[in-house]
C-alpha cells in the first residue's frame, strides 16, 4: 500500500512539474522553484 501511494505521489509530482514547466517557461519562475525544492 505504501509503495502504491509513493508511486502515485511521485507520478502526480512529475505531472505537476511538467505542467508547471510548460505553463511557466520563463527561467525567472523556474529557478526559484528549483531552489525551493
Amino acid at each position: 500500500m505504501r509503495f502504491i501511494t509513493l508511486v502515485l505521489g511521485s507520478a502526480a509530482a512529475l505531472t505537476a512539474f511538467s505542467i508547471m514547466s510548460t505553463h511557466a517557461a520563463t527561467p525567472e519562475r523556474l529557478l526559484p522553484y528549483h531552489i525551493l525544492q
